[in-house]
């Protein structure tokens, strides 16, 4: 997560709902929750389309809770397969240890 994926689009998502529970993974060293979540999307180049399923959420950067503004990285030819990126549009190697300064 957070390389550049082939002719990515990158974008917004307002969280309309979100699941209270999530489940903690841990993938290619990088540190997530997987929550059930409904989100309207804008993307420029698409027309804005909601979507629901459940969203890998980088763990302790980012709050998936309704109203929430999240940036997103999605397919152009699948609009509904979309990866929640971290602050600035950034996934990183960090994401392993957590926040650089945990308040």
């Amino acid at each position: 997560m957070g390389a550049a994926r082939p002719n990515e689009l990158r974008g917004r998502a307002l969280v309309l709902k979100a699941s209270r529970q999530s489940t903690l993974v841990t993938t290619m060293g990088g540190r997530y929750e997987s929550r059930s979540m409904t989100l309207d999307v804008e993307v420029p180049g698409l027309p804005p389309f909601q979507t629901s399923g459940v969203f890998r959420v980088p763990r302790g950067i980012v709050e998936a809770i309704p109203g929430a503004s999240l940036e997103v990285s999605v397919d152009p030819n699948n609009p509904s397969s979309l990866e929640v990126l971290g602050p600035g549009g950034f996934s990183g190697p960090w994401l392993q240890y957590g926040p650089p300064n945990a308040y």
